[in-house]
């Protein structure tokens, strides 16, 4: 029993592979279904269960920490959160045994919601709202299918589910229940997209940093070009959100006419801002946005503590859209893709792309981390139909369609461009 639950969330949600999201969530329904007389003892395998996959989530994704300006205590901080956030990721299904001894029979019906339950308390927690386990399941075209007619939320729930559900027809060897599991999974494969529509993404670059860049790369047929957060070493004064007129950035001019969105930083009120300057490719900045969903992770202070920054950082609060041209289009930063109601106010009706400008140093120089976060983003693409250009700083660069298929990505290099093939 102790081994199953172990190994169900471990795989789960420690190994960023879909197929072993699958068998961890199954292992995981039948170790909760299984013969173990003591609820406490199973509620406690529950909780001690999601601690190790917790720590080694910490372990696989997120050692980047320092890489943020973080100190040598961060790192400990950092895995003590992960660890809290595991106890209550899970904690809701260990309080139903707890309460209902005989519910594991039931598990199918409730396991699915205590799961997510769980997951907005963690959202809560991290001031990111990911859902979680979905997140391993994202390069999956039947669970982005899903995605993009009903959403993450209730895919999540349809999802756990039918994991569940086999997992329980395992333990109590309710075969006709298993098969009928089995046509439900098989089915779900032939749900088609909402949108597969790539033409946002003619014209659009999307570029990878491994350091700091000031000059602009060579922009030959490319109409907008999309930098990471945080791009430019530079630090601006008192720019006021909005459209701006008169601010030139001393950078080369590039050999093209394209527009460039860039991430930098924004100092006011003698706080820093995480800001979004959009450009022409002679350095005139013409628009200024700064990041409104900061992250619990280097950005916001939470419960009295801040991991990375020495402050919180000043949050904007002008709306993510701006007009590029003929093109009008969201502006997202970093953590916000991960923001259901920031994605909503980035692409209100005529708007059919989103540019993220992300950094991924939290993740460091695990591949691992770097996929999720491209993942999530896929996710957001799929949830509202929109097609997504994402830079990174040190990350996965990527154009995704607005099915959530990654068309183009690039995982190395510096100013490495992700563009749409000929």
């Amino acid at each position: 029993m102790f081994a199953l639950l172990v190994a169900g969330v471990s795989l789960g949600f420690a190994i960023q592979s879909p197929v072993l999201g699958w068998v961890g969530l199954v292992l995981t329904a039948f170790g909760l279904s299984g013969p173990v007389q003591s609820t406490r003892l199973q509620a406690a395998l529950v909780v001690g269960s999601s601690l190790l996959a917790a720590s080694l989530r910490f372990a696989f994704s997120f050692p980047g920490f320092r890489q943020m300006g973080a100190g040598e205590d961060s790192t400990w901080a950092g895995m003590a959160l992960c660890a809290g956030v595991g106890i209550v990721d899970r904690l809701p299904i260990a309080l139903v045994l707890l309460i209902a001894p005989r519910s594991r029979a039931w598990a199918p019906l409730w396991v699915p919601a205590a799961w997510l339950v769980g997951e907005r308390g963690m959202a809560w927690v991290t001031t990111l709202r990911l859902n979680d386990w979905l997140l391993t399941q994202a390069e999956m075209p039947a669970v982005l299918h899903g995605v993009s007619w009903v959403g993450q939320t209730t895919a999540a729930f349809l999802a756990l589910t039918l994991g569940v559900a086999m997992g329980t027809a395992l333990a109590y060897r309710r075969w006709r229940t298993l098969g009928v599991a089995g046509l439900a999974a098989g089915a779900s494969w032939l749900i088609p997209p909402r949108k597969t529509d790539l033409s946002a993404l003619r014209g659009v670059v999307a570029l990878r940093l491994q350091r700091h860049a000031e000059a602009m790369p060579r922009s030959e047929g490319a109409e907008l070009v999309v930098w990471p957060e945080t791009a430019s070493p530079r630090h601006l004064q008192e720019l006021q959100e909005g459209t701006i007129s008169g601010l030139r950035l001393p950078a080369p001019m590039a050999s093209s006419a394209s527009t460039h969105v860039m991430g930098l930083w924004n100092r006011i009120d003698g706080r820093s801002q995480n800001s979004a300057v959009a450009l022409t490719s002679e350095g005139e900045v013409f628009w200024h946005r700064a990041k409104m969903g900061l992250a619990g992770f280097g950005e916001a202070r939470r419960f009295g503590i801040v991991l990375g920054d020495a402050s919180p950082l000043l949050p904007g609060d002008l709306e993510p859209v701006v007009q590029l041209g003929d093109r009008r289009v969201g502006v997202l930063i970093c953590s916000e893709v991960f923001d259901p109601e920031l994605m909503r106010r980035a692409t209100p009706d005529g708007v059919d792309l989103v540019l993220v400008l992300a950094s991924d140093n939290i993740t460091g120089s695990r591949p691992e981390g770097r996929q999720l976060m491209l993942n999530g983003a896929a996710l957001a693409a799929a949830e509202r139909g929109v097609s997504i250009a994402r830079a990174s700083y040190r990350g996965v660069a990527a154009l995704i369609g607005p099915d959530g298929t990654v068309h183009a990505r690039v995982d190395s290099g510096h100013l490495a461009a992700a563009r749409l093939q000929p």
